[in-house]
């Protein structure tokens, strides 16, 4: 990995090893020089590399965001002006649930490559259609439902 690679993340930092719980996109980190969060016209929180490619976007194009706040809990959300949540980082999890965090049947949980990385891994937590929470391996040498 460059070592001018960089993730827009969220970090549980009550804890010794100061765990990422949220990133916007694990496998595709940003240069840091230039790189930049903004809400755009359209009203998208976006990630955008130096040379302004996007990296990362919110599904919130042509909502009513007026405000981006981190809650106490640790949720990054994007609110209306009412004060309704239109957008969360609750929903995107990768490998960490925070307390009062959900594992809902639309959510899922996928494992880092390795201890100390960002890269998605081979192991998937979710609950399925059937409403039994399954543990998938994808890794190459390994396929199977636990």
């Amino acid at each position: 990995m460059r070592s001018n690679a960089y993730w827009f993340t969220i970090q549980f930092t009550n804890s010794k090893d100061k765990i990422v719980v949220w990133t916007a996109d694990q496998d595709t980190p940003v240069n840091s020089q230039g790189s930049r969060v903004s809400i755009r016209g359209d009203r998208t929180m976006v990630l955008t590399d130096v040379d302004g490619r996007i990296k990362w976007q919110t599904n919130t194009t042509n909502t009513d965001v007026a405000a981006t706040e981190l809650l106490n809990t640790g949720n990054l959300v994007l609110k209306n002006r009412q004060g309704d949540i239109l957008w969360q980082s609750f929903y995107f999890s990768i490998d960490t649930l925070l307390p009062s965090q959900l594992l809902t049947k639309d959510k899922r949980l996928i494992s880092s490559l390795r201890k100390g990385s960002l890269e998605s891994g081979y192991f998937n937590l979710y609950f399925g259609s059937d409403n039994v929470l399954s543990l998938i391996s994808n890794s190459p040498q390994i396929s199977s439902l636990h």
